[in-house]
């Protein structure tokens, strides 16, 4: 799971983001309608430009989150 702003962001916009995004996880039970509502919580409180990302085992590809007619390719470099 990825979650990250679309556009460059100030400091303390991302403190505030994962300070959400740990207070209200929980370790063992992270799903994706948990992110989901995290990131809703983010969006609302700090900035709409945050999205997530996560793997789909049936598509076989990352989605995104909010959705939008966008398709990621996630590439690992050395």
């Amino acid at each position: 799971m990825i979650i990250g702003s679309s556009d460059a962001r100030y400091f303390d916009d991302y403190v505030a983001a994962w300070a959400l995004l740990y207070r209200r996880l929980n370790c063992k039970d992270i799903d994706i309608e948990a992110m989901q509502q995290v990131l809703d919580e983010i969006c609302a409180v700090v900035d709409k430009s945050f999205r997530y990302l996560g793997w789909d085992d049936e598509r076989e590809r990352y989605v995104r989150y909010p959705r939008k007619r966008a398709r990621f390719d996630v590439v690992e470099r050395e």
